[in-house]
């Protein structure tokens, strides 16, 4: 089984079958990338990353099946599923939030959901206030606001530092969100996520020297990221049943879906 890039820009890997702990399937629907990564304890044995804008459906399942077979396994050989529970584009949440429950529950896996944004902080590549800002379209912002350590990054499953919320995802307009994380910061700001492309000019000139922009390779959520944390939840216990899952649903649902 293989998969045709389509002028999309698509990343896999593979490690080989090694390390010990939990062999643990995670992805992640949230936005416009698909990530999906297949770990062992603290080794991460392979992952997808690729654009799939509006196609997560068509796509989740051959990624899932080729990076299985890749590492000669099935999804009988899963001890755990990770999953990206949002905020994120309504229907891609349902996506995977389908795909996980299915793989899950059979077996009464332990599912360990993380949040969009927690993903994207300890990603961010920077130590101190960090404030995900994610595109939600049609003018709207998800934000939400973390204090990360120097130590929040290392292998998935190690013990590094999880960032702590100071402000759980909320939406808003791109200048109310800014706002929002500013004034609850009491020094300089460094903001991550997919609205800081598209917004770049304007929270720049709204932030003047309180905000930093990371760069726009870190604004996309990480399949090694999602690995490493949802490994550490799982590692913790910080898990739940298949039928207790339900997505993060921040602002309101699009009409016909999106």
């Amino acid at each position: 089984m293989g998969l045709r890039a389509s002028g999309r820009r698509e990343r896999h890997a593979a490690a080989g079958l090694a390390g010990t702990g939990p062999l643990l399937l995670s992805i992640d629907t949230s936005g416009s990338r698909l990530n999906v990564a297949l770990s062992r304890g603290s080794e991460l044995l392979a992952f997808h990353s690729a654009l799939h804008p509006f196609s997560h459906a068509a796509a989740l399942l051959p990624v899932i099946d080729l990076l299985l077979e890749g590492q000669r396994v099935t999804v009988a050989d899963l001890e755990g599923v990770g999953l990206c529970i949002g905020p994120g584009s309504f229907t891609g949440l349902r996506v995977g939030m389908t795909t996980a429950k299915a793989i899950a529950a059979p077996g009464r896996l332990p599912v360990a959901a993380v949040t969009s944004t927690l993903l994207l902080a300890a990603g961010s590549g920077a130590a101190g206030l960090v404030a995900p800002l994610i595109d939600a379209r049609r003018g709207e912002v998800y934000s939400a606001l973390y204090q990360v350590g120097a130590t929040t990054h290392g292998p998935c499953g190690t013990d590094a530092e999880l960032p702590v919320e100071v402000l759980a995802p909320e939406a808003g307009t791109p200048e109310g969100s800014l706002a929002r994380v500013v004034e609850a910061s009491a020094g300089p700001v460094t903001l991550v996520g997919s609205a800081c492309v598209t917004y770049a000019a304007l929270l720049r000139d709204k932030g003047a020297d309180r905000i930093a922009l990371a760069p726009a390779s870190r604004c996309s959520i990480s399949a090694e990221v999602l690995a490493q944390l949802c490994s550490q939840r799982l590692k913790a216990g910080l898990t739940a049943d298949a039928g207790q899952l339900e997505p993060l649903y921040v602002g309101r649902p699009p009409i016909h879906g999106k």
